[in-house]
């Protein structure tokens, strides 16, 4: 007995949600162009983020209750829900 496995109409992705990842998105203006705040003691490749654009420095100092995005139209900085953890590197 041969053993044929179903194929969907989709290819055999039937059943398969997409995982689809949120753009942060600003509070204020509602722009998706945000980059990350970045904490801590500044490491190697940071300056050049920031000379880019596609970050900016928030400080040394974490308590927790930092915002981690800031907006790249309005500046509004803001705290994005589905954010990662943070790991702060003591100065």
């Amino acid at each position: 007995m041969e053993n044929k496995k179903q194929v969907g109409a989709n290819g055999g992705l039937d059943g398969f949600v997409p995982r689809i990842r949120e753009i942060p998105r600003c509070p204020k203006c509602k722009a998706t162009d945000t980059i990350p705040i970045l904490y801590g003691l500044p490491s190697p490749g940071w300056e050049q983020r920031v000379e880019k654009g596609r970050a900016v420095i928030g400080g040394c100092v974490v308590d927790g209750d930092e915002p981690d995005r800031e907006c790249s139209s309005c500046h509004t900085q803001f705290v994005w829900p589905l954010k990662g953890k943070r790991v702060a590197i003591p100065c």
